[in-house]
């Protein structure tokens, strides 16, 4: 995977986390909100900021809009709380 690092430090990006309220990322003056994604359990939410922002980048590596990066980020931290620890499960990307 090539990454184009001058492409991300173009537009600068702010992300808001608010824990169970989802997210909002601010971008060139445009306003995202990002909803949670519901969780079977929560068990552990050890990681779950790690898992938003792991989601997040591989959206934007792949060039993702922001909105679905984020969405992806979203999924990454729902998968993360329902397990005890910060790496203790596996997913497939569809």
């Amino acid at each position: 995977l090539k990454l184009d690092v001058s492409k991300l430090l173009k537009n600068k990006v702010f992300i808001q986390t608010l824990g169970a309220k989802g997210s909002v990322i601010y971008a060139n003056q445009e306003i995202i909100n990002i909803t949670v994604v519901k969780t079977k359990k929560l068990v552990d939410a050890t990681g779950a900021g790690d898992a938003y922002r792991a989601g997040f980048i591989f959206g934007l590596l792949h060039e993702y809009p922001l909105k679905e990066s984020g969405k992806l980020g979203a999924q990454m931290a729902s998968k993360s709380v329902e397990h005890l620890g910060c790496k203790n499960y596996s997913f497939n990307i569809k």
